[in-house]
């Protein structure tokens, strides 16, 4: 028995290297297969981080240039003016598309990007949800926003034109200094907590249009966004609305003095609207355009237009006078500009602050109210 005993010790004593050898070669190939899983998560995680940077440059690169683009712009702007970048025949007036007024189609290369498909908004005439005064009830203020919700919805034969004291009744509320109730009119009150969802009223001014959607009687004007953005302002609230007579289209126009039809002191400007466009847009098809660009008052017993009106046989009444201007002093800008593959939308809105020499030379004093990079 101890012979055989001796003669297995032997056998497996032979087979022991050839074992531990095989046992080593797993360990060695289990530790080379780890090391190369974490090689590679390593070199995945490196080239995760390094699309990340780059996609953080590319984002970098192309906030850098919409800004130095929109600093360029505003260059201009301040040199020039709204007109005379974007309507005089020095500026950008050959981009212009013929079917839209305020849309230059263009495509312009500048370091490295392209900037392009401009669009010029004037925001002067647009309802001001922002007032520096209270909103009254029969107001001319009243009036002129029922007015303007019954004309952007005339092509709809199903509109029921909605009352418009709760919508001011809650703007009051929302943007005036202190927590009473409106009193102008009475509807409802400062109970917004109660509702679902509930809130607070702000108590100080509008800073974007957006956030008038929070009254509970918004949706009852039935605006769409487009509605909303292209006739509505909330910015400078000292300023009341008036039409650019140059920067304007004839539609612009006709449609602002629509707003004030059977209000009182405004007994012309609604039913002599497109004579009123007309004489105002009479020139300016020609080689040599009329423009009422180098008078600081359209108001005076000399303004142009108030003389090109009279030789029309149309007459204005003090307050309509106030309806027209010769600069913009409100507008917002939007363009597109592409680098690097990557596209992103320019947004600013501009104010100006006019003043005249005595010999009626225009200088502005620029202000950019809002500024987004989207």
């Amino acid at each position: 028995m101890k012979k055989a005993t001796s003669e297995q010790d032997k056998i497996l004593l032979k087979a022991r290297p050839k074992t531990q050898r095989a046992v080593a070669l797993i360990l060695t190939l289990s530790i080379l297969a780890l090391m190369t899983t974490a090689l590679m998560k390593s070199f995945d995680y490196r080239a995760t981080e390094m699309r990340f940077v780059n996609a953080s440059r590319r984002d970098f690169e192309i906030e850098v240039f919409a800004r130095s683009s929109f600093r360029a712009l505003a260059a201009g702007l301040k040199t020039a003016g709204p007109w005379g970048l974007f309507e005089s025949t020095r500026g950008l007036y050959a981009y212009k598309d013929p079917k839209d007024p305020h849309f230059y189609p263009l495509a312009l290369p500048v370091g490295g990007g392209v900037i392009g498909n401009l669009r010029v908004r004037l925001l002067d005439h647009a309802f001001n949800l922002n007032p520096n005064r209270p909103f009254e009830d029969k107001s001319r203020e009243y009036y002129s926003l029922q007015n303007l919700i019954a004309n952007l919805h005339k092509e709809d034969p199903n509109f029921v034109a909605p009352e418009v004291e709760p919508f001011l009744s809650q703007l009051n509320d929302f943007i005036d200094d202190d927590d009473e109730t409106d009193s102008r009119f009475i509807v409802g009150g400062e109970q917004y907590f109660n509702l679902t969802p509930s809130f607070m009223v702000k108590n100080r001014g509008l800073y974007h249009l957006d956030e008038i959607k929070i009254l509970p009687a918004y949706p009852d004007l039935q605006l769409n966004q487009s509605q909303l953005k292209n006739n509505f302002r909330v910015y400078i609230r000292t300023m009341d609305s008036a039409i650019d007579v140059n920067m304007a289209s004839k539609q612009e126009i006709i449609d602002f003095l629509a707003r004030y039809k059977d209000i009182e002191d405004y007994p012309n400007v609604s039913s002599r609207s497109e004579e009123i466009a007309t004489v105002i847009l009479q020139d300016r098809s020609t080689a040599s355009p009329k423009y009422y660009v180098s008078t600081g008052n359209l108001r005076g017993r000399s303004s142009p237009l108030i003389e090109d009106l009279k030789v029309a046989a149309i007459k204005l009444d003090p307050l309509e006078k106030d309806l027209f201007k010769s600069e913009t002093e409100l507008v917002e800008i939007e363009y597109l500009i592409s680098m690097g593959g990557r596209t992103k939308r320019v947004s600013a809105i501009v104010g100006f602050n006019w003043t005249w020499s005595p010999l009626d030379v225009p200088s502005a004093k620029m202000t950019l109210h809002q500024f987004n990079v989207i």
